[in-house]
Formats: structure tokens, sequence, C-alpha cells
């Protein structure tokens, strides 16, 4: 009995766990989503030919790369806003080919 008590420990573990990273991908998708909405109609914007002041860019990228930002990595200076976005994109894909991948691999890896 107590190796079934484990396991249904460990089970209830993973839930919690697996709901925690739900709830955060929910809410990352919900920010980015505002964001896109933002920087269509920005565009449209700046279509029409209304300037678009650098504070908002900096507000955009800020929400976007908060963690960057409060180190104080320079976004105005060309291409570091797209190296950005690639490595957020690329520990991203890392991260859910990982939680992808059966238990039993991961467990062996983690040895």
């Amino acid at each position: 009995m107590g190796e079934v008590s484990t396991l249904q420990k460990k089970l209830s573990d993973q839930e919690q766990h697996y709901e925690a990273k739900l709830m955060e991908l929910q809410t990352n998708y919900h920010t980015l989503v505002g964001i896109s909405m933002e920087l269509v109609e920005t565009l449209e914007s700046s279509i029409s030919g209304q300037q678009i002041t650098s504070d908002y860019i900096h507000g955009l990228c800020s929400r976007l790369f908060g963690s960057a930002v409060q180190q104080g990595i320079d976004l105005t200076r060309p291409g570091t806003t797209t190296a950005l976005l690639r490595a957020s994109v690329t520990a991203l894909t890392q991260s859910v080919q990982l939680s992808q991948r059966p238990a039993t691999q991961q467990q062996q890896q983690q040895q």
C-alpha cells in the first residue's frame, strides 16, 4: 500500500505542476494576443501617417521582455529585440520538447 500512496502523491504533484504551467501559458498567451493587437493597430496608425513614439515602443518591449529591460539591456540597439525574441522562442521550443518526452526518458536523463 505504501507504494500506491507514493505513486498517488507523485501523480498529484505532477498534476499540480502541469496545472500551474497551463495557467502560466494561458496568461502568456493572453498577454501576447493583447500586444499583437496593439502592434497591428500601431502599424495601421503608422501607415496612416501617425508618428509612433519611442516611449510607446519601449513600453511594448518592456511588456514583452520585462526581465531584459530590468537588467538594463538596450532594446533600442538594432537587432536586440529580434535576438531576445528568437532566444525566447528557442527556449520555449526546447521546454515543450522536453515536457512531451515519456516520464521514463526524463527520469533517465535526470540521473
